[in-house]
């Protein structure tokens, strides 16, 4: 298994809490609704904008991080 290494693991979070920083600075440039597929979002950015996952419309991200963790139980438990 390949470790990130720590530098560059310190580097892309500086770039995502960045990114998080620059969109609260200029939010009102956003379209209200999500731009974006599955996939595209992990768990970081979402605790970041504080989402509220009712669903893929209104969180994608949290949709997306609710399958992939439902998959990984899944799995555990050799479930097809």
């Amino acid at each position: 298994m390949d470790l990130l290494d720590p530098e560059e693991f310190r580097r892309q979070g500086h770039l995502i809490i960045d990114f998080i920083a620059d969109y609260y600075k200029s939010i009102e440039k956003y379209p209200v609704l999500s731009q974006v597929e599955p996939g595209f979002l992990g768990e970081v950015l979402s605790a970041g904008f504080n989402v509220v996952g009712f669903n893929w419309m209104s969180s994608p991200v949290a949709t997306e991080l609710e399958s992939l963790v439902m998959d990984w139980l899944g799995q555990m438990l050799n479930l097809p």
